[in-house]
């Protein structure tokens, strides 16, 4: 009889930390496929778009960790013509560097481009050089990143027929700048992306068919909701991850691939976003 107990209680146990093992794997990173609205996914057949966010590269080229190496492989297999980079691309704490090494990996004739995001103001004046030249006092901006920073800035991509989507990059900012709508044609779709993702209700009021956000990990942890809105507040525990709706609007909040303050993430995995209009 005692035998058995114990063999039932090592079981439990055993099985117990293999799903805890399963749930608080920080490396374990999810590939997740996203729709988009007709009118994007449309005017972009025959491509693919990749989102990240929430980096927080941690370690140097050559030797990058296995999130990075997931990221890298995933790009290999799955060929997007298309990366956007969500903002928090380093640990206010730690060393810029490894995040520039990490774009510097991405390098290829794809669209690359990224928003910032709350570390990297955390960052101070350490983070201008994703945008300017280091050592440059006339404060040009740089050319020769391999990602395109975006701050309240539009670029225009086009799908395999010509048929052309905007692409909004707005700043971390209480307050969303909306003066896309100046630049935009009415008719062309628009995929917006900022790092805060209560900015969806003023971004879908304006118009944006598409909107890209981050920065809350997905919680990091399972918990009540209310515990959310009391860290986050209630504007941005609403948009805890996944897909949502306004009007014709969508809007895919990602989990991102890294942590804040503690290397901890139960039972919400790290995951990055696919958008595959080839299908």
């Amino acid at each position: 009889m005692k035998i058995a107990f114990f063999a039932v209680l090592f079981a439990v146990t055993l099985g117990g930390a293999a799903l805890m093992q399963n749930q608080i794997d920080l490396y374990d990173v999810h590939l997740v496929r996203a729709d988009a609205p007709p009118i994007i996914a449309n005017a972009l057949a025959g491509t693919k778009m990749l989102v990240l966010a929430d980096l927080h590269v941690r370690d140097r080229a050559p030797n990058f960790g296995p999130r990075e190496r997931f990221i890298l492989k995933t790009i290999d297999e799955t060929d997007p013509d298309t990366i956007l980079i969500v903002g928090d691309h380093f640990p206010f704490t730690r060393s810029i560097e490894p995040s520039l090494e990490f774009f510097e990996a991405l390098r290829s004739d794809r669209n690359i481009y990224a928003v910032l995001g709350d570390h990297e103001y955390h960052g101070a004046r350490k983070s201008c050089v994703y945008c300017h030249a280091p050592g440059d006092d006339t404060w040009s901006v740089r050319e020769d990143l391999a990602v395109k920073m975006l701050r309240d800035q539009v670029v225009t991509i086009s799908g395999p027929t010509g048929t052309k989507v905007d692409i909004w990059g707005g700043d971390v900012k209480s307050s969303p700048d909306l003066s896309w709508t100046k630049v935009t044609p009415p008719d062309r779709p628009v995929i917006a992306m900022t790092h805060f993702p209560e900015a969806f209700d003023d971004y879908a009021d304006a118009g944006a068919d598409l909107m890209l956000g981050a920065d809350t990990h997905g919680g990091q942890m399972i918990a009540p909701h209310i515990f959310y809105e009391w860290l986050l507040g209630p504007r941005r525990a609403h948009y805890l991850a996944g897909r949502f709706t306004r009007g014709k609007s969508v809007l895919w909040v990602t989990k991102g691939v890294g942590w804040s303050i503690l290397p901890l993430r139960l039972g919400v995995k790290p995951d990055i976003l696919l958008f595959d209009f080839t299908k």
